[in-house]
C-alpha cells in the first residue's frame, strides 16, 4: 500500500503536477475524494525536501543515536514509535517492511525525522525513551554521544 502511494506521489512529480510549489493539484484531488484535512496540511505544510534545515551535528547525533537503537531497541520498538507519535498505519507500514528487529529500528527512526521534521531530535528520543523506562538505552545514547564529542 505504502509502495503504491509512493508511487502515486512520484507520478504526479514525473508530470509536474506536484512539487515544492504546486501542490494545487493534489490538493483538489484531496478534496475530491473528501479529505480536505489532508489538503489543508499539503497546502500549509512545508515540503519535505525544505525540512533538512538541521544543522549536521545534529543530523550525525541522530545517526549515532540510530545505531545504538537498532542494536539495543528490540521488541520495544513499536512501543517506541507510538511515544514518538507515529501513527498505528505507520508502525504496520514498517512492520511489513522488516522482519529484522535491526532493520525495525533503523526504519521506525528514518520514518519518525522524516514525519516530525522539527521535533526530531535526540533530546527527544531520550525522552521517550526513559519514559518507557527504557534507561540503558537511553544511558547508552548518551554515552555513545559524549564519546563521539569527546566530553
Amino acid at each position: 500500500m505504502c509502495d503504491t502511494g509512493l508511487k502515486v506521489f512520484q507520478l504526479l512529480q514525473e508530470r509536474n503536477k506536484l512539487g515544492p510549489d504546486n501542490t494545487e493539484y493534489l490538493c483538489r484531488l484531496l478534496t475530491a475524494i473528501n479529505r480536505q484535512d489532508l489538503s489543508d496540511k499539503v497546502s500549509g505544510g512545508a515540503w519535505p525536501g525544505e525540512r533538512t534545515g538541521r544543522p549536521p551535528a545534529t543530523r550525525d547525533e541522530l545517526d549515532a543515536a540510530t545505531d545504538v537503537l537498532s542494536n539495543n531497541l528490540g521488541r520495544n520498538w513499536r512501543k517506541l514509535g507510538r511515544k514518538l507519535g507515529l501513527t498505528e498505519v505507520q508502525l504496520d507500514s514498517i512492520s511489513g517492511k522488516h522482519t529484522d528487529l535491526e532493520e525495525t529500528a533503523v526504519e521506525l527512526v528514518k520514518v519518525w525525522r522524516r514525519c516530525k521534521a522539527e521535533q526530531a531530535s535526540v533530546p527527544a528520543l531520550i525522552k521517550a525513551l526513559r519514559d518507557l523506562e527504557l534507561n540503558q538505552t537511553a544511558d547508552q545514547i548518551e554515552d555513545q554521544l559524549s564519546s563521539q564529542t569527546g566530553l
